[in-house]
């Protein structure tokens, strides 16, 4: 990626710069999704960091929330899921959630 980065950089000439901002440079920017090598398979690591960061007890987000135990469940598959190898609750879209973050998570989710 960042190679790719460097090359774009060393590419761009004077012509490309836009001093009005006219122009979207994040449209031209590489992405992860441009490198052919990308895979966004979570490695073991970045899962194990990603559950042991973001993930609550059925106790602390139904406390959290105000939520009575009894009946939570349904209240928050909503927002959140259910990861039984660890029985705990995950956000689903969490604004706090690095894109990568959020690549885990719906991983997670789906798998």
């Amino acid at each position: 990626m960042i190679k790719k980065y460097l090359q774009f950089l060393n590419e761009s000439d004077d012509e490309d710069i836009d001093p009005y901002g006219e122009e979207n440079w994040n449209d031209k920017l590489p992405t992860d999704e441009d490198d052919e090598d990308y895979d966004p398979t979570p490695t073991p690591s970045e899962i194990k960091e990603f559950l042991s960061e973001w993930g609550q007890s059925n106790d602390e987000i139904t406390s959290n929330l105000g939520y009575d135990e009894e009946g939570s469940d349904d209240l928050l598959v909503d927002d959140y899921f259910w990861f039984e190898e660890t029985e705990q609750w995950y956000p689903k879209d969490c604004s706090s959630y690095s894109e990568r973050e959020q690549e885990i998570a719906d991983y997670l989710r789906n798998h």
